[in-house]
């Protein structure tokens, strides 16, 4: 079960380094400024990205430890932030103007943010549940 646990965990990071490098601000605001968006907007976007972290993480910050199955709770994290990722190849295609797709991009950068900060305090629970220290 312990190797198990770490091949699990080793095969999680190397997912959400992947996932991290797609929307990282390098590739996510050199593909809005490519697509035509207006460099004002783009900063404002990754001014305030950071800014959802910072307040989801400060408050959800005693989460994990309200939580008692923390497993299925990092599980569903996951996945929500694999979904949500997933969310950006169809904002592209359909958002219309670049105001369409500003305050698409908004909501779910917001989003994956929101997310990504809860899975984030979990991160720190997790290992001390299912390996062996």
């Amino acid at each position: 079960m312990k190797n198990r646990n770490f091949t699990i965990l080793w095969v999680r990071d190397a997912l959400l380094a992947a996932a991290a490098s797609l929307t990282s601000v390098s590739v996510l605001s050199g593909h809005l400024l490519f697509t035509g968006m207006a460099e004002s907007k783009v900063s404002f976007y990754l001014a305030f990205v950071p800014l959802v972290n910072l307040a989801v993480s400060l408050l959800f910050s005693g989460i994990s430890a309200r939580t008692e199955k923390t497993v299925a709770a990092y599980s569903a994290l996951c996945l929500a932030a694999g979904l949500l990722t997933a969310v950006y190849v169809p904002v592209f295609k359909a958002a219309g103007g670049e105001n369409a797709l500003f305050i698409c991009i908004m909501a779910l950068g917001s989003l994956v943010t929101a997310v990504t900060a809860v899975r984030t305090i979990f991160d720190y629970k997790l290992p001390c549940e299912v390996m062996e220290l």
